[in-house]
């Protein structure tokens, strides 16, 4: 995946560090529940869909079947991934929840002053 490499080299660490968490979309599961999924996951897998321009169907199977995926989702390589039909339920609560602004703002706070330039 070529922005997880990008990340990797520009930090020239093995760590990527948190880009979210939980409680960044706390508000989005007060009335309704949790997802099956953790909130941190999804709005990354978000994100890594983007930039690969992937479908919901495709992330899911990337989420399930590639390494590089699971390494940034913190995943063990067993595990099974989820239903495609999780990525649609999660952007429909970032947009009824008006925080579709968060996933940008909170990766561009994490990505800021920790990068050196790559060539």
């Amino acid at each position: 995946m070529f922005l997880l490499i990008r990340l990797r080299v520009a930090l020239d660490t093995d760590e990527l560090g948190t880009f979210y968490t939980d409680e960044d979309f706390q508000a989005l599961f007060a009335l309704e529940g949790h997802l099956s999924r953790p909130p941190w996951q999804l709005a990354l897998v978000n994100v890594m869909q983007y930039t690969e321009g992937l479908t919901d169907r495709q992330a899911a199977e990337a989420v399930r079947s590639r390494i590089d995926w699971k390494y940034a989702l913190g995943m063990q390589l067993t595990h099974f991934g989820f239903d495609f039909s999780v990525l649609s339920k999660f952007r429909s609560r970032l947009l009824n929840g008006e925080v579709v602004q968060l996933l940008l703002d909170k990766f561009l706070e994490q990505c800021s002053g920790r990068f050196r330039k790559v060539d």
